[in-house]
């Protein structure tokens, strides 16, 4: 596991970003020991602040499941602070080390209506991968099915985005 960069509280857990997971390719989530002395609001902000920080700077590497397939995907939010992408690893010829997928359509953070954890929709899941599994709904109807690596991560990231539409003030 990769050295500790930042660590944040959030609801009286300490969680910290750290510089790479188990397979080396992406900035990973982990809960450490509870912290003391933090109010929930203070440890909603540093949570949010280090969240949104992981996805504009690095992205979140997770499974995007689309019927029957499944792809790996760097979910990103732009700069705007806005629109969330998926973004695929670029061919080694290229500069950037990845870009986005025209194929998987970019969403706005304040479109989602409803976060779901567990098994995808009307899909048949094991209870292990369901505890590694979170949806995205947006008022649009589209359900985005996302898989992360563990149950905490998911966990983290379902966190994340719950807070993030909570405090946001561009929401509808």
């Amino acid at each position: 596991m990769g050295n500790n960069v930042a660590s944040i509280v959030f609801c009286g857990a300490s969680f910290g970003i750290v510089d790479e997971d188990d397979d080396g390719e992406q900035p990973g989530l982990q809960r450490f020991d509870a912290a003391d002395g933090t109010s929930k609001e203070e440890s909603e902000d540093a949570f949010l602040t280090e969240f949104t920080s992981l996805l504009q700077n690095g992205g979140l590497s997770v499974k995007k499941h689309d019927g029957d397939t499944s792809k790996k995907r760097l979910l990103k939010l732009d700069q705007d602070g806005e629109t969330l992408t998926w973004g695929v690893k670029a061919s080694k010829a290229s500069s950037s080390k990845h870009k986005i997928d025209k194929q998987d359509a970019p969403f706005k953070l304040r479109s989602i209506v409803k976060i779901t954890r567990g098994a995808f929709p009307g899909k048949a899941s094991t209870k292990k991968k369901a505890k590694r599994c979170f949806s995205i709904e947006s008022e649009s109807g589209n359900i985005y099915c996302i898989e992360t690596k563990d149950s905490e991560t998911r966990d983290i990231l379902a966190d994340g985005f719950e807070l993030m539409l909570r405090k946001s003030p561009n929401r509808i």
